[in-house]
């Protein structure tokens, strides 16, 4: 506890460390033009000069106002000019610079001498010579002071407008995660409804395949609540749950359904959006499948496609009514929308009639590789067949 409450201290004093160090270094510049400036005029008139000397008196000059420069920039930030207040930080600005003009005349006058400059002769500090000073200097000391408070002003409105901009971004992300979660959490329960529904529907002809539909389903809960909380998953692992969820749909239909994968293995460690294959397979089953008296089949590919993850879902069901219009559901149509929010323009989803029969739905999203995971053996031992 005690180190962590010295580091703050600590960071503040070279942050402030920094800012000093950042106008000394103006300062120093600009007293080092201004003495080669006052060198180059003294030799164009045929005056003798010596650059050295007159870079160590404009930096003797210069080093007044250096030193006066902190108390205008706390000035100018503890009073901001804004459309909607203006009044009292223009007074406390222009009592600032009475008060800048002043002291940098005090400074003046005792540190460094004051000539005459007709004679040379060196006047002694006094309160007239002070008053003499700072009349008569009163308009060129403006000509520092409003320089710095322009600085000021614009590295703090630059300032505001990075932190604004940086809780923007920071907001927008909070929301494009929000909307995800929200479009994630439908999915659940829509899912959830049409199994238990085909469960409801099992148990009055076969009671024995409906509990082994509820220990699927169970299964499939715990996988989905481990990743409830994550976004993008391999393909390794949307797979295995995808596989846990086509053998409750095969305990179902039985001999009916018939699943084919032809899975790249170079695509298993890729990311998916979680959950993004469910709902398509989902409607393939029920569409391409349920529908029909006989038996039907569900295709799941993949490939890579240069820098885009191609999955194809296909299935053996009529396809879609090109002369009506076709309205998506919930699982389609949230698909999609997580795929907007994730990706952008960068994916694709289509449903495309099979020229036979059947539809395939095709996503498309960026390669993008995960962690390394046992691809090739996970293809060996799972999807290198059809079943």
């Amino acid at each position: 506890m005690a180190k962590a409450s010295l580091s703050k201290p600590i960071g503040t004093f070279r942050k402030w460390l920094g800012y000093g160090l950042v106008i000394l270094a103006v300062w120093v510049a600009i007293a080092i033009i201004s003495g080669i400036q006052a060198h180059l005029n003294a030799l164009g008139m045929d005056y003798a000069s010596s650059l050295r000397e007159k870079i160590f008196r404009s930096a003797r000059s210069y080093s007044l106002f250096a030193f006066l420069t902190p108390f205008v920039i706390v000035l100018a930030r503890r009073f901001r000019l804004t459309r909607n207040r203006w009044r009292v930080p223009l007074l406390a600005l222009t009592l600032g610079y009475g008060v800048f003009s002043l002291a940098w005349a005090v400074l003046r006058v005792n540190f460094f001498p004051i000539r005459i400059v007709k004679t040379g002769v060196v006047v002694p500090p006094s309160l007239s010579v002070l008053k003499d000073f700072w009349t008569s200097n009163f308009e060129d000391a403006l000509w520092m002071y409003f320089p710095i408070v322009c600085i000021t002003y614009a590295v703090l409105y630059y300032h505001d407008s990075r932190e604004r901009q940086l809780l923007e971004s920071k907001l927008q992300t909070q929301l494009a995660k929000a909307q995800l979660s929200l479009l994630q959490s439908q999915l659940h329960p829509h899912f959830l409804f049409n199994t238990l529904h085909a469960i409801s529907t099992l148990m009055s002809r076969d009671v024995g395949a409906a509990r082994t539909m509820i220990v699927r389903l169970s299964d499939l809960l715990r996988l989905a609540m481990e990743s409830v909380d994550v976004q993008e998953v391999t393909l390794k692992q949307e797979l295995e749950f995808i596989d846990n969820y086509l053998e409750i749909e095969k305990t179902r239909f039985q001999d009916r359904l018939t699943v084919q994968l032809d899975i790249a293995p170079e695509t298993l460690d890729a990311l998916v959006p979680n959950l993004v294959l469910q709902p398509l397979v989902e409607n393939a089953v029920r569409y391409g499948v349920a529908m029909q008296p006989g038996r039907g089949w569900v295709r799941i590919s993949s490939r890579r496609n240069h820098a885009k993850l191609v999955i194809d879902i296909e299935d053996s069901g009529p396809g879609i009514d090109a002369s009506s219009a076709h309205k998506e559901g919930v699982g389609l149509s949230n698909t999609r929308s997580r795929l907007a929010h994730l990706y952008g323009e960068a994916q694709t989803l289509e449903l495309i009639n099979q020229p036979a029969q059947g539809l395939r739905v095709s996503v498309s999203v960026p390669f993008q590789r995960a962690a390394t995971v046992e691809g090739e053996a996970f293809y060996e031992d799972n999807y290198a067949r059809s079943g």
